[in-house]
């Protein structure tokens, strides 16, 4: 009987084109917004690559350490045209000098038309346009029957309810995601033309293989959603009602309203303006350090002298910055722990999470980046802007003793990236949710429907 069932939906939404829409939904703004994506990613990295070479290329020769710019350039990963993440808030170069860092602009500074109307990427897609398609095909899968009569002429004869209830969700998986694993295989393959991926990698496979599971875990909550509703009413225009409130609410409000009230309850300061106070906290250190060393200005040993003072306040410096670092990065998380918990009601979260993460543009990558920034800056502060001094004290008066650096022996930023065994065991909490909430959205549609007036 569950195959009956299942032939009928699927046969009802090849002749009310159901099917037909969704094939348009899942072919038409998945390949088109990933090859646009990926074109703008191409673009980037031409540019970043120029960039990169251009700054290789002037690392020649000696100069004074004071007057060394170093650079890091972050890259893009492969993947990020399928979901953004965090990638448009994280810098795309960082400049450090001796004076201080500053951060280079990130995607939404490139093009401001981008934040102004948001940027599509398949994340985006699944998260409203084919969630909201999932409860279009499930609104009615009780209740219309129930409204035309044919669901009492079905019971008339010893049909198994939970065999109606099988067959009417198969159908409906199969409608959605039949459509959405071609698109995505489709997608697969264009970015293998582009050279984005190869599809000879095992972890690209397992990344896209990971995305595509993650994206249809979500979708089958809507359609079990669809289903509990549509078996907790009598009338399909009740459902649809419903359905659209839940879905506005889960989709829109409570993952938005989840990190607003967060920054309300556990406020961050913004990446810019958290290295603005560390480059005045330094400069407070200068002007202190100047003004101890200001009274040995004209002894002749003043390098000697100089040099146990310098040591006491770089090391309360560098024990300054590590504790402002550690409360900066303790308030984030926190802040990201109290949103995400919030926000753990909605499916939304555990799709981004997962997607964003499997895709390289995920709360992992980012805290790795800006962890291995940290060390990088570390390590230039030491093998290059420590090399000799320049002091300016109050009166105007200034001694250096500067070194030449050879440029060669600029240290390089590493490139950062998670192994995918990091990346899997970062979205398992992420998949673990979103299969709880499938199985208990599906137990309770069938007990829902099990006391169900068929008449």
């Amino acid at each position: 009987m569950t195959r009956a069932i299942f032939q009928r939906e699927l046969l009802d939404a090849i002749v009310s084109r159901k099917l037909l829409w969704i094939c348009i939904l899942c072919f038409v703004p998945i390949p088109l917004s990933t090859l646009v994506n990926q074109r703008a990613l191409a673009q980037f990295a031409a540019y970043h690559a120029r960039a990169q070479s251009d700054y290789e290329q002037s690392l020649v020769g000696m100069k004074p350490a004071d007057q060394v710019e170093v650079r890091a350039f972050r890259t893009k990963p492969p993947l990020s045209s399928l979901a953004f993440g965090l990638d448009s808030v994280l810098p795309n170069t960082v400049s450090l000098r001796r004076d201080g860092a500053s951060i280079g602009q990130g995607a939404g500074q490139e093009n401001p038309i981008l934040s102004l109307f948001g940027r599509i990427d398949l994340l985006f897609i699944v998260r409203f346009v084919l969630s909201l398609a999932a409860i279009v095909l499930t609104f009615g899968a009780v209740c219309a029957e129930k409204e035309t009569g044919t669901l009492s002429l079905i019971f008339s004869s010893p049909v198994p309810r939970d065999s109606f209830l099988f067959g009417k969700y198969l159908a409906a998986l199969l409608i959605l995601l039949g459509p959405f694993a071609a698109s995505m295989l489709l997608t697969a393959l264009l970015l293998q033309l582009q050279g984005a991926v190869s599809l000879a990698s095992s972890e690209s496979l397992l990344q896209l293989l990971g995305i595509f599971v993650f994206c249809s875990l979500y979708l089958m909550t809507f359609l079990g959603l669809g289903i509990l509703v549509s078996a907790s009413t009598f009338r399909p225009l009740t459902a649809i009602t419903v359905l659209l409130f839940l879905w506005a609410g889960l989709v829109v409000v409570l993952p938005q309203s989840a990190g607003l009230l967060a920054e309300r309850l556990i406020p961050v300061e913004s990446a810019e303006s958290f290295l603005l106070q560390k480059n005045l906290l330094s400069q407070d250190f200068e002007r202190r350090r100047a003004a101890e060393l200001e009274p040995l200005s004209e002894d002749p040993n003043y390098s000697q002298l100089r040099q146990p003072i310098a040591m006491k306040y770089a090391v309360e410096l560098s024990k300054a910055l590590a504790e402002r670092d550690q409360e900066h990065s303790y308030r984030q998380r926190t802040q990201f722990r109290v949103a995400t918990l919030l926000a753990s009601v909605s499916p939304v979260t555990p799709l981004t999470l997962g997607v964003s993460t499997l895709a390289g543009t995920g709360v992992p990558q980012s805290e790795q980046f800006l962890g291995a920034l940290g060390r990088y800056q570390a390590e230039v502060n030491e093998k290059i802007f420590s090399r000799g001094y320049r002091d300016v004290f109050p009166g105007g008066k200034a001694s250096f003793q500067i070194n030449m650096i050879d440029l060669r022996d600029v240290p390089r930023f590493p490139p950062v990236r998670l192994s995918l065994s990091q990346t899997v065991r970062s979205t398992m909490v992420s998949l673990t949710i979103l299969i709880f909430a499938n199985a208990a959205l599906f137990v309770a549609a069938y007990f829902r429907f099990y006391r169900y007036e068929v008449s």
